[in-house]
């Protein structure tokens, strides 16, 4: 799950926040994306099945995000 805004100011209405919100996600899942495909790309053969082992053991998205952190920093 995408992590969220903590507080969102208060003359903004729900509807408002909502989309703050949406869009929020939208960015951090987005970085993720791009995040695991450059893994994939770019990472050594026995990282990439590290990754997709990973997800494939259905293992969360922050589990799967954390894995992909080192091998971008590569």
């Amino acid at each position: 799950m995408a992590p969220t805004i903590s507080e969102a100011p208060a003359e903004l209405s729900q509807s408002d926040q909502q989309t703050t919100q949406q869009e929020h996600d939208l960015e951090y899942y987005r970085r993720f994306l791009k995040d695991l495909i450059s893994s994939i790309q770019d990472g050594d053969t026995a990282a990439v099945d590290r990754i997709v082992s990973l997800i494939r053991s259905g293992a969360s998205n922050q589990d799967i995000h954390q894995a992909v952190q080192p091998v971008r920093n590569l």
